[in-house]
């Protein structure tokens, strides 16, 4: 699990409590409510990323159906669609991963009725473990882009994520 991954989820579990500790009478803060757009935004943003994962994927299989290796340019291309494909599998298993642990996020402050429930999706949410690939790797790749595609879906004000929210 990356270090970074590790803080967040220690953090938003501090949140977590403090958030379902709020009176009912006078309804969520300020601060609890960026707590749960945070949380559905950053879901959102997860979901995004596991669809265009699979797309990619199904899109990168059939490319390589299409293929002739008997073809000197097929051949080629067959070897860098096969790296393709084999990088968008890896990407879109990680993207499962981060999209389950963000949806338990998400349902620790936005459904849990019961503080006991929001821990508890949270320490589903940190039993999902990230481990620190090498460097160099097709994972640590994935992972590099993965982050990064996530950091921009965040921080794009026009992307659905970022306006069509339920708060």
């Amino acid at each position: 699990m990356t270090r970074r991954w590790r803080y967040a989820i220690v953090g938003l579990t501090m949140m977590v409590v403090a958030a379902c500790d709020a009176p009912e009478d006078r309804g969520p803060t300020p601060a609890q409510l960026a707590l749960r757009e945070n949380a559905w935004r950053q879901a959102c943003a997860a979901r995004e990323l596991v669809a265009i994962a699979e797309s990619d994927v199904v899109t990168l299989e059939g490319t390589i159906g299409g293929l002739d290796r008997a073809d000197p340019v097929g051949s080629i291309s067959l070897s860098a669609a096969a790296a393709a494909l084999e990088f968008g599998n890896a990407f879109y298993r990680h993207a499962e991963l981060r999209t389950r642990a963000f949806a338990q996020l998400d349902s620790a402050v936005n459904y849990a009725e019961a503080t006991a429930d929001s821990t508890r999706y949270v320490e589903r949410a940190a039993a999902y473990t990230i481990r620190v690939p090498e460097p160099g790797t097709v994972e640590a790749n994935v992972v590099d882009s993965y982050v990064e595609r996530f950091e921009a879906i965040l921080a794009d004000d026009d992307h659905r994520c970022n306006w069509d929210t339920p708060f």
